[in-house]
């Protein structure tokens, strides 16, 4: 009767442990879906370098993309070797625009990126042209008031 007893309960046992081993298994197998469902990456990359029309490459410019449909905006500077990177832009349209004293702005309206697009886009910026102030001043004779000087 003894015997019998630990049959049953050893049998019971058993089929408690596979299936424990079978829902230990589940949740592993869930646990580590999970993760590679939030390591999906649901954007776009867009690099490039700035130079000048020589081919020199032009440091410290302000690069801006803005995505038009939703007036977001990211910058980024360019670095010694002339490089920029945008890494983690949303698929989107863009209006591109780079900045720097000495030069012309650039624009470039419509660079359209898609889900996990790497795209380059090299820009050469012109020379731009010196604009000169001229700031005009008379004084009267016995006014009060002087020009800036």
């Amino acid at each position: 009767m003894i015997s019998e007893n630990l049959a049953k309960n050893s049998n019971a046992w058993a089929k408690h442990s596979v299936a424990m081993r079978w829902a230990l298994f589940l949740l592993t197998l869930l646990a580590l879906s999970a993760t590679t469902c939030f390591a999906q990456q649901v954007s776009a990359t867009l690099f490039g370098t700035v130079t000048d029309p020589a081919g020199a490459v032009i440091p410290d410019a302000k690069i801006t993309a803005r995505n038009p449909a939703n007036g977001r905006t990211t910058t980024a500077t360019t670095q010694a070797d002339g490089g920029y990177v945008f890494p983690y832009l949303e698929p989107a349209d863009y209006t591109i625009t780079v900045e720097k004293t000495g030069f012309d702005k650039y624009e470039q309206t419509r660079l359209t990126l898609v889900v996990n697009q790497k795209s380059r886009l090299d820009i050469q910026l012109k020379v731009g042209t010196v604009a000169t102030t001229v700031e005009a001043c008379r004084s009267t004779p016995g006014a009060s008031a002087a020009c800036p000087s």
